[in-house]
């Protein structure tokens, strides 16, 4: 985005110094990324008169050309080699004097062409570094004044700040002079000198009807305008387009394109006589359709594409190029002006697709405000009647979209404004502000409703006008000083506290906690330990991972092929949802899995971090074993996940919200008896299919005085046929005194013939 220092100075009264403009812009608005110059080394090429030409005595393809010029207010004759057979008598012409450099940067110097002598050169555009012609030499004004500096008559005496795009990729309403202008005014604490403009529409006749066929138009506005005039622009307008890296066409063209870059709205004129049946439709490309463009290329069409087309076939690429089919000549007489506002999703997608960044399409594609649809027309009337003549000869088409709404008004405490920003910024200022920008103020008893201006968008809550304050007031007005704030802690829900404290609870046990995609790809979910019917994404992130997981162990399986080469042995854990559909419905669960690598023992291992982390949360459960290495863990006799091993890699998966329902957070805790602990070992021979977990709940639940119930062996010999010896520890102690032998071993023996006769089992010695 470039910004015309000469323009801005024009709006905004006592505008500083282009150095010091640009701190102002960087440190309120957005970067400048350079400050261009493009008169800049041209200072010594005059306006000079053709008085004579001659034709060279030794060349066919040259000329002598005597010309006049003024040097400090002196009449100065020369006579130059010329090329260029373009000039005649009289015609007024730039001239490069001997010293002097153009814009390629090549130095003029007095020579012998031929035999004769050349005392300068006479310039065309592309020398001047305003156009690419080289054709012949650039005819001036016939009313330019000799001996003037072309830099200053050709405009190029302008200072161009070249704004930095992706600083303003979120304001739309800032690619054009209007926007700067009105945000460097606000910084200044200036007022702006300009008016949005207006039009009276009284007119009934309608030329052309528009139909809109497609909801990627917001809004469309045309009107049709005759005895029109097609030529060259005026000198200020040409110079205007020029600094701003447009080449000026024709005065028809040329006022679209001024438009552009001082309101921001893109707009587009078509030969009114070149539209088909007298209708305009804007609808989706056909498939095989294809457009002429104005920038000489023929776009092969996209049913994606928007389009503006007569009865017949397409004439613009909707926000993009024009088509060269309704393009304006010198015989054109009667134009339609569109003003549009077209989406900045389908904009894109096509200017990307085409690789044709105009533009117009990087403003639409940014999103522009509807309220420019207006703005443009209007200023684009007022321009055609002064500049071409024209005559408004119908009504304006207005035609919206009744979906988009407009900006609300948001509430302001002017106090939590400054309480927030830590300043005391006085009301006044504020207030000032945000009138500058554009904003609407109402006051109430303590507040202000601001009803932001049509074209920010971006103003909604309380915190964007504190930034816009800020923002021009000025960042580093503010000092640094202590936070003033209530500081309240954070209040986490019971969920999460559980959450936090089992996190805790594996990491202490040796887990490192990982977090995984929720989403994997068919052959991760084949590694689910479950039958659960899976979700697809409907627009996966990747085409290959469009599930949403089932089961957290096949990502955690996948982290374990990552890493296997650099670590023999680790434990990791997920917590982390779940997601299948049950009888139609989609499901979602919370569910805690662990994984452990290791050598052998990966079950037991997986086991041990189990019951951790069980005991930590003082929760009781048990093992029942399913299929051959895997076995269900239940808690108060609800099933609530699996422990189980593959190869040397032992996992579980357990339901967070059964672990969340049976969890006591207010624990109740009981002094530690100071009297000595007892051990005791027993072993039984049981049946493979009892759990030795019902085996420990038995026991513990025969006396206070049991404290803890360990497995600390499993052994299995063909000797034993279908059964198994599981030996255990059971730990002994009192609260009131120290216990004796013979009452622990009455209690042994109440344990052996429970077990016995309860499970079928049989005691054995060590």
């Amino acid at each position: 985005m470039k910004l015309s220092y000469n323009w801005l100075k024009q709006k905004i009264n006592h505008l500083p110094k282009p150095e010091k403009l640009v701190d102002l812009i960087n440190t309120r608005i957005a970067n400048v990324e350079e400050i261009i110059k493009p008169g800049k080394g041209l200072e010594n090429i005059l306006v000079a008169e053709v008085k004579e030409l001659k034709k060279h005595p030794n060349a066919d393809k040259l000329q002598l050309v005597d010309v006049k010029t003024k040097i400090n207010e002196k009449d100065i004759e020369l006579r130059l080699v010329c090329g260029a057979f373009n000039i005649k008598r009289q015609d007024k012409v730039p001239l490069a004097l001997p010293g002097s450099k153009i814009a390629d940067g090549t130095m003029i110097k007095a020579q012998t062409i031929r035999g004769e002598k050349s005392k300068g050169m006479l310039c065309a555009e592309d020398e001047l570094g305003i156009g690419s012609d080289h054709s012949g030499i650039m005819i001036l004004n016939k009313d330019t004044k000799i001996g003037e500096k072309v830099s200053k008559v050709l405009g190029l005496n302008d200072i161009i700040l070249d704004v930095e795009n992706k600083s303003i990729t979120n304001r739309p309403d800032l690619f054009n002079h209007i926007g700067f202008a009105r945000e460097i005014s606000a910084a200044l604490g200036k007022e702006l000198d300009y008016n949005y403009p207006t039009y009276k529409d009284n007119k009934k006749e309608l030329d052309v009807r528009v139909e809109i066929k497609t909801k990627d138009c917001l809004r469309y506005m045309a009107l049709v305008l005759d005895n029109v005039t097609v030529k060259e622009s005026p000198f200020w307008m040409k110079s205007f387009l020029r600094s701003n890296g447009l080449e000026p066409i024709n005065n028809i063209v040329d006022i679209t394109n001024y438009v552009l870059l001082e309101i921001g709205q893109p707009l587009h004129a078509f030969d009114r006589d070149k539209i088909k049946e007298d209708k305009i439709i804007v609808r989706k490309a056909k498939k095989g359709e294809a457009l002429s463009g104005l920038d000489n290329k023929k776009h092969k069409l996209e049913p994606s594409d928007t389009v503006i087309a007569d009865q017949n076939n397409p004439i613009a690429l909707a926000g993009v190029v024009g088509g060269k089919p309704t393009s304006i000549n010198n015989n054109t007489k009667r134009i339609v002006i569109e003003s549009a506002c077209f989406s900045p999703v389908s904009t894109r997608k096509t200017s990307r697709r085409l690789d044709t960044r105009t533009e117009s399409a990087i403003r639409f594609e940014k999103g522009l405000p509807l309220k420019f649809t207006e703005y443009g027309i209007y200023r684009a009337i007022e321009l055609l009647r002064d500049l071409a003549g024209a005559q408004v000869k119908t009504k304006i088409i207005d035609i919206k979209d009744k979906k988009v709404t407009e900006n609300k008004k948001i509430k302001l405490d002017l106090n939590k404004l400054k309480d927030f920003v830590g300043a005391d910024i006085s009301d006044k200022k504020i207030k000032n502000i945000l009138k500058y920008l554009g904003c609407k103020l109402e006051s109430k008893n303590n507040y202000l409703l601001v009803l932001p201006p049509l074209w920010r968008n971006d103003l909604n809550i309380f915190e964007d006008l504190v930034e816009e304050v800020v923002r021009i007031y000025g960042l580093e007005k503010i000092k640094d000083k202590p936070i003033k704030a209530n500081l309240k802690p954070k209040i986490l829900s019971d969920q999460k506290k559980l959450n936090k404290k089992i996190k805790n609870i594996l990491i202490g046990s040796g887990f490192d906690e990982v977090i995984n995609y929720s989403f994997y790809s068919k052959e991760d979910h084949k590694k689910s330990i479950n039958d659960f019917k899976e979700i697809e994404l409907k627009n996966p992130v990747s085409s290959k991972n469009y599930i949403l997981r089932t089961s957290l162990l096949p990502l955690l399986f996948k982290n374990v092929d990552y890493n296997k080469g650099y670590f023999n042995e680790f434990n990791i854990f997920e917590i982390g949802n779940i997601f299948y559909n049950k009888n139609g419905k989609n499901i979602e669960k919370k569910k805690i899995a662990g994984l452990v690598k290791t050598d052998k023992k990966a079950f037991f291992k997986a086991k041990a971090g189990l019951e951790v982390l069980f005991n930590r949360l003082h929760i009781n459960y048990s093992l029942k074993k399913d299929y051959d290495h895997i076995a269900k863990v239940f808690v108060n006799n609800k099933e609530i996940g699996f422990c189980g091993q593959k190869n040397n890699l032992g996992f579980f998966e357990i339901d967070f919200n059964h672990l969340f329902k049976a969890y006591n957070a207010n624990q109740s805790y009981k002094k530690i008896s100071p009297y000595p602990i007892f051990k005791r070992d027993l072993a039984f021979l049981v049946n493979k299919d009892v759990s030795w977990g019902l085996i420990e709940k038995e026991v513990k639940s025969m006396s206070d005085l049991i404290q803890e119930v360990e497995l600390f062996d499993v052994f299995e010999d063909k000797k034993f046929g279908n059964k198994r010896n599981l030996a255990f520890h059971i730990t002994y102690q009192s609260s009131q005194d120290t216990l004796e032998s013979n009452k622990i071993d009455q209690l042994q023996k109440k344990i052996i013939r429970k077990i016995e006769k309860k499970f079928d089992a049989k005691l054995r010695d060590f």
